[in-house]
C-alpha cells in the first residue's frame, strides 16, 4: 500500500512555485499537500514531525545555499542524519535546490528569457548558476516579484521547467516514496 506524501519547504515562494509545477502530482494524490514551514531549521523540524509524529512520508526540500560541493554534502548529510533519526529512508528524501529553489525559473533557456524579456548573456547564465537571487534581483525580480512570475507561468513553460535537472529531481522523490512499501 501507498501514501500521499507531504513535501515540506522553506518559504511561502518556495510553496507557490512547487504548487504550480507540481500540479500534476498534487492533482494525482501522491503528493498529500505542500507545507511551507517558515524557514530552513523550521523546515527540518516540520519533516522530522512529519515522519515522528504522523508516520507520513515526506520529501523535504530545502535550499543549499550553496553551490560549494563540500558543503553541499554536508548540508545533506545533516538533513538526511536527522529524518534518520525518526524514521526509515522508505518513508523520506532530500532534495537540495542547488543553490536556491528560485533557480530553477532559470533553468530552462526559453523561460528564462520569457520571464526576464531577453535572452540570457554568458555573464548571466553563469550568474545564474551562481547566484541566481543577484540574477534576478538585477532585473528588477524580487522575492514578492517571483509569485507574479509563478502565477504567469503558461502550461509550457511548467513543462518545460518540470524537465530540469531540480524538478525532475523532486518529482522523482515523490513517485519513489508513492512506490508500495515492501513489509
Amino acid at each position: 500500500m501507498s501514501q500521499a506524501c507531504t513535501v515540506v519547504v522553506e518559504g511561502i515562494t518556495d510553496r507557490l512555485l512547487l504548487e504550480r509545477l507540481l500540479e500534476e502530482e498534487l492533482a494525482s494524490g501522491l503528493i498529500r499537500r505542500i507545507v511551507e514551514a517558515g524557514g530552513r531549521s523550521a523546515a527540518e523540524s516540520l519533516g522530522r514531525t512529519v515522519l515522528a509524529v504522523r508516520r507520513q512520508p515526506v520529501v523535504v526540500v530545502m535550499d543549499a545555499d550553496s553551490t560549494d560541493q563540500e558543503a553541499i554534502a554536508a548540508r545533506r548529510s545533516y538533513l538526511e542524519s536527522a529524518l534518520a533519526m525518526v524514521g526509515p529512508p522508505p518513508l523520506w528524501r532530500v532534495v537540495l535546490a542547488v543553490p536556491v529553489l528560485e533557480a530553477c525559473l532559470l533553468d530552462h533557456p526559453d523561460v528564462a528569457a520569457d520571464l526576464l524579456g531577453h535572452a540570457l548573456s554568458p555573464s548571466e547564465l553563469e550568474l545564474a548558476e551562481e547566484a541566481p537571487t543577484l540574477l534576478l534581483s538585477r532585473a528588477g525580480v524580487r522575492k514578492p516579484a517571483i509569485r507574479d512570475l509563478v502565477a504567469r507561468l503558461d502550461d509550457g513553460q511548467v513543462r518545460a521547467l518540470r524537465g530540469t535537472r531540480l524538478i525532475a529531481e523532486v518529482v522523482a522523490a515523490v513517485r519513489d516514496l508513492a512506490q508500495p512499501l515492501v513489509a
